[in-house]
Formats: C-alpha cells, sequence, structure tokens
C-alpha cells in the first residue's frame, strides 16, 4: 500500500457506511442548512485545509466500525452515489463553486481534477471579494463561520441573526470590503 493510500476506503467500506442510518443521521446534523441557494457551513471538525472532516461509522461492535473520512465525499457519496475512477484509474476531487471549502450544499459542488481543481483557484484569486482571499486562511474561515453559528444556536437565536453572525464571521477575514455607496 502506498504512503497516501493508507486513509482510503474500499468500495464495500463506503457501502457500509452509507448504509448506516446513526452514521446518515449524524452527518446530516453536522450541516447548517441556509437558503437552499446559500453555503451550508459544516458544523464538526474541519481540517488544517479548511475542509470537513467527518468520523463515519460506529465503534460499537455491533457496528460497521468507525473512520475519520471527507465529509465532502461522504456527502457526494450520499446526495449522488458512488465517486468512480476517471480514465486514468484516480478519483475525481469534488470542486466548490462558491469557493468555500466547508461547504456542505451538494448544489455548490462539481467533480473535476485536480488540475481543474488548481484552475479554478488560479483564476479566482485575483477577485479580492473572494473567500480564497480570507486572511485567516481556509481553516480560518471555515472555523470562524462554524464557531458564528454554533454560538447562534446554543443561545437560540433566530434563523435570520444567524445569517447576520455569518456575514459577520465572513466579512471579517476580507481585507479591502469596500462599504456600500448608495
Amino acid at each position: 500500500m502506498r504512503r497516501a493510500d493508507w486513509y482510503r476506503l474500499t468500495a464495500a467500506e463506503w457501502r457500509v457506511l452509507l448504509a448506516d442510518d446513526a452514521t446518515i443521521a449524524r452527518y446530516h446534523a453536522k450541516v447548517y442548512r441556509g437558503e437552499p441557494g446559500l453555503c451550508w457551513p459544516w458544523l464538526g471538525a474541519i481540517s488544517d485545509t479548511g475542509h470537513p472532516r467527518f468520523r463515519a461509522g460506529t465503534r460499537a461492535p455491533e457496528g460497521p466500525g468507525s473512520r475519520v473520512v471527507s465529509a465532502l465525499v461522504f456527502g457526494w457519496q450520499l446526495s449522488r452515489g458512488p465517486l468512480r475512477p476517471g480514465p486514468g484509474g484516480r478519483l475525481p476531487v469534488i470542486r466548490h463553486r462558491c469557493d468555500f471549502g466547508a461547504c456542505c450544499n451538494p448544489s455548490h459542488w462539481q467533480l473535476g481534477s485536480h488540475a481543474q481543481n488548481a484552475g479554478d483557484y488560479w483564476a479566482r484569486l485575483l477577485d479580492p471579494l473572494s473567500p480564497l482571499n480570507d486572511v485567516r486562511g481556509p481553516a480560518g474561515r471555515g472555523r470562524a463561520i462554524r464557531d458564528a453559528i454554533l454560538a447562534g444556536l446554543r443561545a437560540g437565536v433566530s434563523p435570520e441573526e444567524i445569517g447576520r453572525a455569518i456575514q459577520r464571521a465572513e466579512e471579517r477575514g476580507m481585507r479591502g470590503r469596500q462599504d456600500r455607496l448608495w
């Protein structure tokens, strides 16, 4: 086994995890669903690269076993079916149309190659209002938004107030944000 493949699950392991009702319920509980067109931030662990991490399965002896997986890969397969290797034998990457790595809204995802993902990054990095330009980096942005949502949920505030907290968390990381002119 190559060093980079230690974390990969087999198709059979994915089928077991994706059929486990408790795992599916835990996944959905960690996605904050706002309006359909908006990002749906991840409320769980966020990696140093800003991508959501998810403990799928269970540690109980009768369960499917516990593995930490990409929440994006889990969510893709849950909503659209198994990822399949491309012509070169490599699995595709899940690209974000919104450029927010911790977004779990399936309508913001598309499959592509590593080269396409890198091309997206470099093409949109020049936009000063892109989430890619957050001074906290992708992990800092994801964690700030997650923490703002969790604080609002703990306080029992309205979805509208949580929406404003998300907006404030987003804006805090953006330098050079221009005020409205009118």
